[in-house]
């Protein structure tokens, strides 16, 4: 997969300046886990499109889950994942085990290098129910939803 680039050209009386910024802006995907199940959270941009140092998975843009040093094939894990979260270094992957309400936020995988780089984002949300699915309720509102909106046309 190779990367698409728009090109943003300005004009400043005579000075004529190009930007190149990237078309592939990740946007964040909703997870829902049941609380003490596992969640893996996939980069979903090939990181390998990039030359990069370090990759860093954290939570609420703030929070350092684990730091991969690409040089030195070292990870290290930030509480409180260091017993519940794995990193997998062949495909840049997050699994959280055990997942606990407390949890639920959004997940960033960036990396570091020549430029700083967005490869994954995940918006995760702890349900604590244990009774149905959360998918089965909205797809039955969607469909009372749509079917009242077809009685209100007719």
């Amino acid at each position: 997969m190779s990367l698409k680039h728009l090109t943003l050209v300005v004009t400043f009386f005579s000075p004529l300046i190009a930007i190149t910024v990237s078309s592939d802006i990740i946007q964040p995907s909703a997870i829902i886990v049941q609380k003490g199940h596992s969640v893996q959270l996939p980069v979903q941009k090939h990181a390998i499109e990039t030359t990069f140092d370090h990759l860093d998975w954290l939570k609420d843009s703030s929070n350092f889950v684990v730091s991969y040093n690409v040089k030195a094939n070292t990870v290290k894990k930030y509480p409180p994942f260091e017993e519940r979260g794995d990193f997998n270094a062949g495909n840049y992957s997050l699994t959280l085990k055990n997942i606990q309400e407390e949890d639920s936020g959004l997940y960033t995988a960036r990396t570091s290098g020549e430029s700083e780089i967005i490869i994954g984002e995940y918006n995760v949300t702890v349900g604590t129910s244990s009774r149905g699915s959360t998918t089965g309720s909205v797809s039955l509102t969607w469909i009372i939803f749509l079917f009242l909106s077809r009685v209100m046309m007719i």
